[in-house]
């Protein structure tokens, strides 16, 4: 039952990855106060920048390949401890995954790899294992969510007003546009995908 937890972080990342971001919302809270960017009943913009933290957090932003890394605090034994379990997660490069590296190998010391520790809160859900509660307790990715939080405009590109949206004037250069730019508006334009369907 354990082995689920993996399952279902490696299919949120998933989603993550395909720049899916309306998935099923959940409470994220840095240093212990609780974010709240979406107009009710929607997540995408939190999960936006949960996703562009960590990305930045592990320098990946440029779009580099990567693997989820999963770590559990701890063991469920139905009946013995509470529904709840911690989960720490690392996205390592897929050129840190090297074969010549000797990482694989049991006897060989690996170098302490950085984990985000304890950022998900799994938990049991009408038997199922469901995301209860992010909890970013890493200094480095909570300064970088608490600026993403502070400065990114969701509006930069399109903008939503009332039941339509609108594009604003403005040229997107493919050559000077930030790495960040371009998941902002490949982000907003996903938005208007999903009103055109």
């Amino acid at each position: 039952m354990n082995h689920r937890i993996n399952e279902v972080l490696s299919e949120r990342f998933k989603r993550f990855k395909t720049e899916d971001f309306s998935a099923p919302c959940f409470p994220i809270s840095v240093d212990s106060h609780l974010v709240n960017i979406d107009e009710s009943g929607t997540c995408n913009n939190q999960n936006f920048l949960l996703y562009i933290s960590l990305l930045k957090r592990f320098d990946l932003m440029d779009g580099s390949a990567y693997t989820l890394k999963i770590k559990r605090n701890s063991f469920w034994i139905p009946f013995l401890f509470s529904n709840e379990v911690g989960v720490s997660i690392r996205l390592q490069k897929e050129d840190e995954n090297n074969w010549f590296s000797f990482d694989w190998l049991p006897f060989v010391e690996k170098p302490e790899e950085h984990y985000i520790d304890g950022l998900f809160v799994m938990g049991r859900d009408h038997w199922k294992w469901a995301i209860n509660d992010v909890e970013i307790n890493d200094v480095k990715l909570q300064q970088i969510f608490s600026e993403y939080e502070q400065t990114v405009d969701f509006n930069k590109y399109i903008e939503k007003v009332g039941s339509r949206y609108e594009f604003k004037n403005g040229v997107v250069d493919s050559e000077s546009a930030s790495d960040f730019d371009k998941r902002l508006l490949r982000f907003n334009l996903q938005k208007v995908m999903e009103f055109l369907k």
